[in-house]
């Protein structure tokens, strides 16, 4: 029925002029798919995008890069559609071809854009058709990206019966993995590789990797209680965020003044998928409103990989900005980092947050167009993180500019402040994502916050996040030996 709650939340534009929806729509779930960095072929001259990861587990090589690469069944791999989920292996080669099976996931997604999630209060796995198809996700591990080197030693492994090579390719560096075919009689012959990037442990509301602890509040699971970062080496863990906040003011010319944030909103894990490569969970929330709480069927599907964390939402905005709303309206997403911002090594191409106007911008961003990517990394001696916003292309044909916030405090100092919705330098954040609502124009936008997080210091890491546009990728049918 959730395409029905659609429908009933489409019907409350009032709602949703105040409101910040977390609603996976098809348009939004096609864009996240389809984002610039993403769904490219050499062909078409187009980068596809990964997102960043740990390094190879299965044996000592050059990583080709760090990141895990997801590809839609309809359009990266559109000859190896229709088939059974259960039929598809992935493998890497060495130099001497000898094949090794790597860690993939496949994710089915339904006529209604959502994922089939098959764990939880309300798993939907009745929409299942148990085929690779259409908008499905295939995904695999940056770092087990292998040689660009054809299948020639299969070993043990039975040979498949269809077998196609992934050729990733940045101009300077070539990678490939194989994907493979099995009939129904050699499927259990062909083992699957053992090993799983992320784990989830629903009890205690926690997934965990190799990188991070990420701890939901389990009485609002659209909020970060706290998340660590694991020491390398080593069994101990340092605290990186004690909360996140989102927040959304609008400041009506003639009327009222609304403030929203996420106390204003209740949350229940509604299911979730845990697989080798990452972790999805949808969460249900509902809307209070002097005392009261409405269900109007809005979730969001967030998506957990080893050390990225993938919060796609949508704005539903049915109103003209320009002439009814005042300066002040705005939206942020932020977090109270325990360290102080000033003890980290903070870059950004968005303009830094101005309290009067919101911010000003500065002589480069006024003279050149709006970025169709906006991030801001931080490096501490231990850590780093980095935060992407994408915003959508109406954002970026007004010229609506992202800008972000810091403030010299730590965590446990802004901890202290009230949990009531609050504009920034008032609320529990001390590093933020902002825009402002005055230049939105009507209309749905597809908007994302991606968090990576890594546990080294290599600022070069950083440039690669930024450069992943680089990689293009091609696939062919191969002849079997």
């Amino acid at each position: 029925m959730r395409h029905l709650k659609r429908k009933f939340l489409r019907a409350l534009p009032l709602f949703l002029s105040l409101c910040f929806t977390f609603e996976i729509s098809a348009e939004s779930k096609q864009n996240q798919i389809n984002d610039k960095r993403t769904r490219k072929t050499l062909e078409e001259k187009k980068p596809l995008i990964p997102m960043e990861i740990k390094k190879t587990f299965v044996q000592k090589k050059e990583v080709l890069h760090t990141a895990p690469v997801v590809m839609v069944a309809s359009l990266d791999l559109k000859y190896l559609q229709y088939h059974p989920l259960d039929s598809y292996r992935v493998f890497q080669t060495d130099k001497e071809g000898t094949v090794s099976p790597i860690p993939f996931q496949i994710d089915e997604i339904d006529l209604y854009s959502d994922y089939i999630l098959p764990s939880g209060p309300n798993p939907n796995t009745a929409f299942s058709n148990k085929i690779f198809d259409n908008r499905d996700e295939l995904s695999i591990m940056g770092a087990d990206i292998g040689e660009a080197v054809r299948p020639q030693n299969w070993g043990k492994m039975p040979k498949p019966r269809l077998l196609y090579e992934v050729l990733f390719d940045n101009g300077k560096r070539k990678g490939a993995v194989y994907i493979g075919l099995y009939s129904k009689s050699k499927r259990t012959e062909a083992s699957l590789s053992k090993k799983k990037y992320v784990h989830f442990d629903m009890k205690r509301a926690e997934v965990i990797t190799n990188k991070y602890i990420y701890d939901f509040g389990q009485k609002n699971y659209l909020v970060i209680k706290e998340a660590h970062i694991k020491k390398q080496e080593t069994e101990k863990t340092i605290k990186l965020l004690d909360d996140s906040t989102f927040f959304l003011q609008v400041d009506f010319k003639y009327f009222l003044t609304f403030r929203l944030n996420q106390s204003d909103i209740e949350s229940e894990l509604d299911a979730y998928r845990l697989g080798p490569i990452r972790a999805i969970a949808r969460v249900n929330f509902t809307y209070k409103f002097l005392s009261m709480n409405f269900d109007l069927g809005m979730y969001t599907e967030v998506s957990f990989f080893p050390n990225a964390i993938f919060l796609p939402a949508v704005i539903d905005h049915p109103i003209d900005s320009e002439k009814t709303l005042n300066e002040e309206s705005l939206f942020y997403y932020g977090f109270a980092l325990m360290e102080n911002p000033k003890n980290l090594k903070i870059n950004s191409n968005m303009p830094q947050y101005e309290k009067k106007g919101l911010f000003k911008l500065p002589d480069f961003l006024s003279k050149n167009p709006m970025e169709d990517l906006y991030w801001l990394s931080a490096v501490h001696p231990e850590y780093m993180i980095y935060i992407e916003f994408k915003p959508s292309e109406k954002m970026i044909q007004s010229q609506s500019f992202p800008s972000y916030y810091l403030e010299n405090k730590t965590g446990p100092e802004v901890m202290k402040r009230r949990k009531t919705a609050a504009p920034l330098g008032e609320s529990r954040v001390n590093v933020a994502v902002s825009f402002s609502l005055k230049d939105l124009k009507k209309g749905l936008h597809d908007v994302s916050f991606h968090l990576f997080l890594d546990n080294i210091n290599k600022p070069e890491k950083l440039d690669e996040y930024k450069k992943l546009d680089n990689w293009q990728m091609a696939t062919s049918k191969l002849k079997i030996k």
